[in-house]
């Protein structure tokens, strides 16, 4: 089973996948068929195939710019070097009140180590922690002066049992 068919198995996650969707990393399953799916591989169900998927060209993320009314991904954050700068694009990639949809392998309940195309160890207390004070207004740069707020977080949990290790993180443009 796909990371994405346990996230059709979750309604509380599936009542926000509504509208001009776009499925970021999707792999060959996507969230919806009628989803937008980029991913690095040409794989059945991918829309776009991008090669560098943490370094879209410019051209194609000005013609995404406010579209969406969600951004979905699936296992694909723990890919990247630099996950602020990807969850920042997705905003720019989400239309006014449009929400990010994000589910990922929990370290606490998976062995990121034993991956080698996982750059991080997340897990989903500190990933909380990491994305209130980077995207939700309550960090501060070092001069004191608060974080810009990108998104309220509607909702999250964890979805952990047989087969099942990951979290999910839902926030909405503010």
């Amino acid at each position: 089973m796909s990371e994405t068919a346990k996230v059709r198995e979750l309604p509380h996650v599936m009542n926000y996948i509504k509208g001009e969707v776009l499925d970021y990393g999707c792999g060959g399953d996507k969230i919806t068929p009628t989803a937008l799916g980029l991913d690095g591989r040409a794989l059945p169900g991918v829309d776009i195939v991008v090669p560098d998927l943490e370094h879209p060209t410019g051209d194609l993320i000005l013609e995404l710019v406010h579209r969406f009314d969600v951004v979905y991904s699936s296992h694909f954050l723990e890919h990247t070097l630099n996950p602020r700068e990807m969850v920042r694009m997705w905003y720019e990639l989400l239309a006014r009140n449009g929400k990010l949809v994000l589910y990922l392998p929990d370290g606490d309940y998976y062995s990121n180590e034993g991956n080698p195309e996982h750059m991080l160890d997340i897990k989903y207390k500190e990933f909380l922690f990491w994305f209130r004070r980077n995207f939700c207004g309550e960090g501060k740069n070092y001069k004191g002066e608060h974080l810009p707020k990108f998104f309220n977080i509607r909702t999250h949990g964890m979805d952990v049992g047989d087969d099942r290790y990951s979290f999910y993180v839902i926030a909405q443009v503010v």
